[in-house]
């Protein structure tokens, strides 16, 4: 390999306190559109669950699989998602994503408008895995109970994915506030 195709061909290195910073600023911003989604909801007449995943990746189950957002939970949460998934049939769907440096942040909305309830499912991942989650025009998200280890797949289908919306930089609203505090610093 010659010395011009190494120096031109070099990707940018990229500073792991701003990868930090970027995470901690989409991730406050996610919470935010969660919880003003979800009483959005709420005030509409909806029953809502939120999942709180323990970690996020993206990936697949087993060679088999599609390429999907594997989001793990503890089993409370996952029997609560079955409890939900039983009850209704999630017809409307709504997707919102931005990004924030490296980071890409997803809120997938599947509402019943007959039952009235709905599912929020959050997740953050490397930016660049976005294009093979918007390969297809149908989102497969896994909804993994790591204590059991058992997974559910789910598929939101006709999705017509745009550009993200990308936030170059962010202040937190109230008066320079630090996002909340996790196991990344």
């Amino acid at each position: 390999m010659s010395i011009f195709s190494r120096i031109f061909h070099r990707k940018k290195k990229i500073e792991p306190q701003k990868m930090i910073q970027d995470f901690e600023i989409g991730r406050y911003t996610l919470i935010q559109q969660i919880k003003g989604k979800a009483e959005e909801l709420k005030k509409a007449g909806y029953d809502v669950l939120e999942i709180n995943p323990i970690v996020v990746s993206v990936g697949k189950a087993d060679e088999q699989s599609p390429f999907g957002i594997m989001i793990s939970t503890d089993s409370n949460t996952f029997n609560e998602f079955h409890k939900y998934i039983d009850a209704g049939k999630y017809g409307r769907n709504e997707i919102n994503i931005f990004t924030i440096g490296e980071y890409a942040f997803l809120m997938a909305v599947a509402m019943d408008e007959e039952r009235k309830k709905a599912i929020i499912y959050p997740s953050a991942f490397r930016r660049h895995r976005l294009s093979d989650i918007q390969k297809d025009t149908t989102l497969y998200i896994y909804i993994v109970d790591v204590e059991a280890q058992k997974y559910t797949l789910i598929y939101i289908p006709n999705i017509k994915w745009g550009e993200p919306r990308k936030i170059e930089e962010m202040k937190i609203s109230k008066g320079g506030e630090e996002p909340p505090p996790t196991l990344y610093r």
